[in-house]
């Protein structure tokens, strides 16, 4: 088991460095399957290292990258029973010889709830998606449910919405919001993704947005 810690990383620093490589003779495209693999193996070292996937945010709130087949099990026995993607439709299909991404079937039949707003990686959600998705949330945690939210990496559509809701519907600002996410969660959203939650935040203040305006309860 230490060998294979010790391997999957040096593995990963050989995939970035052929991501480098690639960005050097093609800076505008990666390849998808290359960008995949690395995305894979980062979930792979955490799975060896025993560190969790998915962060608990708020009590029955989970924030994490893409989960893979061999995590169903533990997403069962944490109680998530509502799961909330933000993916395209290749990401939904992603699978290599590291693993294979849990998909609308598998959630199905596990019976946990399942939307997937089909959006691609880096994309700017605009401001009514991340109303729907936050209210989606709200939905399901007033039911009762605990509910995880995703996309492929973990580090900017999935926060994004999970910020979203904590504005919305907990009654945070953006400052508090993004602190309690990056407090149990590496983000890293680009530019137009920071100005995108302070255009939430203005309209929040504004008071057209329809929100709750309960304290979130951080543990």
């Amino acid at each position: 088991m230490w060998t294979l810690c010790w391997f999957f990383p040096w593995l990963g620093l050989g995939l970035l460095s052929l991501a480098l490589i690639c960005l050097a003779v093609s800076p505008h495209r990666l390849p998808v399957c290359l960008l995949n693999e690395i995305a894979l193996l980062n979930l792979r070292t955490h799975d060896l290292r025993g560190k969790p996937w998915w962060q608990e945010i708020l009590p029955g709130l989970y924030l994490s990258g893409i989960p893979l087949q061999w995590h169903l099990g533990k997403i069962q026995q944490d109680g998530i029973q509502a799961v909330y993607a933000i993916l395209d439709e290749k990401e939904s299909q992603l699978a290599s010889f590291l693993g294979e991404a849990l998909d609308e079937t598998d959630w199905v039949s596990a019976k946990i709830t399942y939307v997937r707003l089909s959006s691609p990686d880096r994309h700017l959600l605009s401001l009514e998606q991340l109303k729907e998705a936050a209210g989606w949330i709200d939905v399901q945690r007033t039911a009762g449910k605990s509910v995880l939210v995703h996309c492929k990496g973990g580090r900017e559509r999935s926060p994004m919405v999970v910020m979203a809701y904590l504005m919305l519907h907990q009654g945070l600002s953006l400052k508090e919001a993004k602190a309690g996410v990056c407090q149990r969660k590496l983000v890293h959203l680009q530019p137009s993704q920071e100005l995108r939650m302070k255009e939430l935040e203005a309209k929040i203040e504004r008071g057209s947005g329809n929100h709750s305006r309960q304290r979130a309860g951080y543990h």
